[in-house]
C-alpha cells in the first residue's frame, strides 16, 4: 500500500444502498484523487458492491460484520431483536478492532445508528478519529426517554458529529453542539431542461419501502386522481420490506386506475426516471432529516411537492427548492395544489453551493481537522 494513502473506513448497517452510501458516489473519485483509501465496512457485500459497479464506480468492501436487526417489527419497540443485535455488536466490535491492525484507518466514519452505536463502544487504544454522520431525526422520547440518552452517550464518544440539517442537530444535546458541523448532502445539477407538462400528467415518488415514507398517502392520492390525465409511478428499496411492498401493489391492483400505477423496486438510475416526470412528491409521514429527493428533483429540473416537517422548510428556504410546500399529512391540501400544477411556473434553483467539490471540501475539512 502507498504509504500516502489515508483509509477511511465507512461503518454500515447492512448491506444495503441508503443516503450515505448515496453520498459517496458523488465523491469516491475526488477522495481517491486526494489520497484516500475508503473502505466499506458491513454485513456483506452484493447490494453494495452492485449499486457502485453500476455507477461505473469500484469500491471496497469488508463484508466482515455480523447482521443486526430491526429494532422495531410493525411499528413496535422489538426486545428479542435489540437482544439479537446487541449479540451482533459484540461480535462486531471484535471485527472492528482487528480491522484497526488490517487497515490502521486514519478516520472512522459511522452512517447510521447502530453503526454509531459500535462505534462509540470500541473503548480505549483507538488512535484514529471516529466521526458519527447522523443522517437521522431521532425521536428522543422514545422508550421513556432510552433512546434520548443513548443518543447523547453515543455522540459524546465521537471526535466530530456530521448532520445534515438542523432539524438533525437539534436532537443532540446543547452541550454537544460544538462537535456538530452541519453539511448538506452533496448533489450535481444535470444540466437537463425544464420541460412543459405532458400527458397524462406523470407523478413520480422516489422513496424506499418502509412505512414512514408515506406510500400509502402516494396511493390514496392515486385513488383521489383517478382520470385518464394522471400517472402514478414509484421507485424504491424493497429490501426487508417486501411484505410492506407486496401489501401496496395489492391495494393498487384493486383500484380502477391500477394501469396508470406503476410500483417498481429499486432504481439505478434516477436521474433518468425522475427526468421522465412532471411532479415529484415527497410523503414522509415522519419528519425527514435531509430528504435527497427533493434536491434530486431540482437537479433534474422537476418541481416537487413535498410535506413541511423536520427539514423540508430548511432545505426549501436556504436552497430556494421549486416546489411547493403543503401541511404534512394533509391530502386535500395535496390534491388540490397536484390539480392545479399546470398554473404554475418555477424557478429551478443554483445548485453549485451542494456541488461535489463543494461537500468534499466541507467533508474532507471535517475528516482531518
Amino acid at each position: 500500500m502507498n504509504m500516502n494513502t489515508k483509509t477511511l473506513l465507512i461503518l454500515t448497517d447492512g448491506d444495503f444502498v441508503g443516503g450515505a452510501e448515496t453520498n459517496y458516489t458523488f465523491i469516491l473519485p475526488i477522495l481517491k484523487e486526494h489520497g484516500w483509501r475508503p473502505v466499506f465496512v458491513t454485513s456483506g457485500d452484493k447490494n453494495i458492491s452492485e449499486y457502485f459497479s453500476r455507477q461505473q464506480l469500484q469500491v471496497e468492501v469488508f463484508p466482515g460484520f455480523s447482521k443486526y436487526f430491526s429494532f422495531t417489527v410493525n411499528g413496535r419497540v422489538s426486545l428479542v431483536n435489540i437482544f439479537r443485535t446487541w449479540l451482533s455488536l459484540r461480535k462486531n466490535r471484535i471485527v472492528l478492532k482487528g480491522l484497526f491492525k488490517k487497515y490502521q484507518p486514519l478516520v472512522i466514519v459511522s452512517n447510521s445508528m447502530v453503526s454509531h452505536w459500535l462505534l462509540s463502544a470500541v473503548g480505549s487504544g483507538v488512535s484514529c478519529k471516529r466521526i458519527m454522520h447522523l443522517h437521522d431525526i431521532i425521536d428522543t422520547r422514545k422508550v421513556f426517554g432510552l433512546y434520548g440518552r443513548g443518543l447523547n452517550h453515543i455522540a459524546s464518544k465521537m471526535d466530530s458529529i456530521i448532520v445534515v440539517s438542523d432539524a438533525v442537530k437539534e436532537r443532540l444535546s446543547s452541550s454537544l453542539g460544538y462537535k456538530a458541523v452541519k453539511i448538506y448532502n452533496p448533489m450535481k445539477a444535470t444540466g437537463l431542461p425544464s420541460k412543459p407538462l405532458s400527458k397524462p400528467m406523470r407523478i413520480g415518488m422516489f422513496a424506499r419501502y418502509t412505512e414512514w415514507k408515506g406510500h400509502w398517502d402516494f396511493l390514496y392520492l392515486a385513488k383521489a386522481l383517478s382520470g385518464p390525465e394522471y400517472e402514478f409511478v414509484s421507485y424504491g428499496n424493497t429490501t426487508g420490506n417486501e411484505a410492506y411492498f407486496r401489501r401496496l401493489q395489492a391495494f393498487a391492483s384493486s383500484l380502477p386506475n391500477a394501469s396508470h400505477i406503476h410500483l417498481n423496486g429499486f432504481c439505478y438510475n434516477v436521474t433518468a426516471e425522475m427526468a421522465k416526470c412532471d411532479l415529484i412528491l415527497q410523503l414522509s409521514i415522519l419528519p425527514e432529516p435531509f430528504s435527497r429527493i427533493m434536491i434530486e428533483s431540482n437537479a433534474c429540473r422537476v418541481p416537487v411537492y413535498a410535506y413541511d416537517g423536520g427539514g423540508v422548510q430548511e432545505l426549501f428556504r436556504e436552497l430556494s427548492l421549486a416546489g411547493l410546500l403543503i401541511p404534512q399529512g394533509d391530502l386535500h391540501a395535496m390534491i388540490d395544489a397536484i390539480k392545479s400544477a399546470d398554473k404554475r411556473t418555477f424557478v429551478f434553483p443554483d445548485l453549485r453551493e451542494i456541488s461535489p467539490d463543494n461537500y468534499f471540501a466541507r467533508f474532507e475539512k471535517v475528516l482531518v481537522g
